[in-house]
């Protein structure tokens, strides 16, 4: 993996310039440079590389003249990179009537010293992306941001995309405060292996959003059928996300039911390969595609940049979408089929639901998931079933879901 680092700085000097040295190359600060550094990253011998990286050095600064260089902002390969504060170090060196120490988080520098780009401390951080990435193909999909939220109705990918003149700030937690740097294929609460009596899948309505957790379908048919039950659903999550996560699911556990609430057909998994690492990425197409908009905190790669250049490679007409999920659905009814897991699925979009009707049995059926109410938790912007809705359909078919 390559990235090309610009560090945006700047300068006040009081009319004594002092020295920046770059590549043994020396300039003045008062005709400072633009400042890049090529960064190459391996994962394969991450553990045994260099993940210190002197980008530039400091000279000559005048004691009591208040001269300073700011690093203001950092771009990777030309986007910019809001959390960069933590990869900033500062190796004081040379200063006279002062220690000399080692400052993190260093963006004021006025002493002379070398200004390190470390990794060492923050490879989560570095290594994070918003959707679980693994070393081998077709592995979970799972949505690194909000896997651990613990906002009650839910959070936002990345850092929210909240904006203050529609929302309130309250309803939703703190930008950035709903992240953790880990690369995870589900909850750590599920133990590979374990057994889970009910499964449940879906996209964000199964996820939850926008309702408070104790009243999602999921949680409240834990608490009825006092069942062990897993909500592996995956915001954005179409017919093939299902598809693939059933799979890794009735690999890595002991199922023996699946609940699945189907969303609309217009939904594709892109799976793409980068440093030998596999990549599984939900994607709605949708004039509003929300798939590539909120995400800031991955580091080597924006992923509105990688939604836009695998939308061109890889977009479809509709038709040929839509064919792809119906595929996906009766590929789920055959996997569960001959897995001999039980199978109890849905939809809350019309068409899926009559095209269901044609496709799966009367026991595996269950009734349309109405939106008789909206939630109020993701703020009026968004469009969720609420509370009531998610209540109604779990009474409606409670005894289906529970009955072998």
């Amino acid at each position: 993996m390559k990235c090309l680092l610009e560090f945006q700085h700047h300068i006040f000097d009081n009319g004594k310039p002092f020295n920046i040295i770059i590549n043994n190359k020396t300039y003045s600060s008062d005709s400072p440079p633009t400042i890049f550094y090529e960064l190459n990253f391996n994962y394969s011998t991450e553990i045994n590389q260099n993940l210190q990286h002197k980008i530039f050095t400091l000279k000559n600064f005048t004691p009591g003249l208040g001269q300073r260089m700011t690093i203001t902002g950092i771009k990777v390969n030309g986007k910019p990179y809001y959390n960069f504060y933590s990869f900033c170090y500062f190796q004081m060196e040379n200063n006279l009537y002062v220690d000399n120490t080692l400052k993190h988080n260093a963006t004021e520098l006025c002493f002379n010293g070398n200004f390190i780009f470390s990794i060492e401390d923050n490879i989560n951080q570095f290594l994070f992306f918003p959707y679980y990435y693994s070393k081998q193909p077709n592995d979970w999909v799972s949505n690194n941001v909000v896997m651990e939220c613990k906002n009650p109705f839910g959070c936002l990918h990345g850092d929210g995309d909240v904006k203050p003149h529609i929302e309130s700030n309250v309803q939703r937690e703190e930008p950035h405060t709903n992240l953790k740097y880990f690369n995870e294929p589900y909850s750590k609460e599920f133990i590979k292996g374990e057994n889970i009596d009910i499964l449940c899948l879906g996209c964000s309505v199964t996820q939850g959003k926008s309702v408070n957790y104790d009243h999602r379908w999921c949680t409240l048919l834990q608490k009825l059928s006092k069942s062990r039950v897993g909500n592996f659903a995956v915001p954005a999550a179409g017919s093939e996300t299902i598809l693939n996560n059933l799979q890794c699911a009735i690999k890595d556990f002991k199922v023996k039911k699946v609940v699945i609430l189907l969303p609309n057909l217009e939904r594709q998994l892109i799976r793409w390969q980068w440093d030998n690492l596999y990549f599984n990425l939900p994607l709605v197409y949708t004039d509003n595609d929300h798939s590539g908009t909120f995400y800031t905190e991955n580091f080597w790669a924006t992923i509105s940049q990688i939604v836009n250049q695998l939308k061109q490679k890889t977009s479809k007409k509709d038709k040929e979408v839509i064919q792809s999920n119906k595929k996906a659905i009766i590929d789920i009814i055959n996997l569960c089929r001959n897995k001999s897991v039980e199978l109890r699925i849905s939809s809350w979009d019309p068409i899926v639901y009559k095209w269901l009707k044609l496709n799966t049995s009367k026991k595996e059926l269950l009734t349309f998931f109405q939106k008789i109410d909206i939630g109020t938790g993701a703020g009026p912007t968004e469009s969720y079933p609420g509370p009531r809705s998610h209540s109604y359909w779990i009474e409606k078919n409670f005894n289906q879901i529970v009955t072998n």
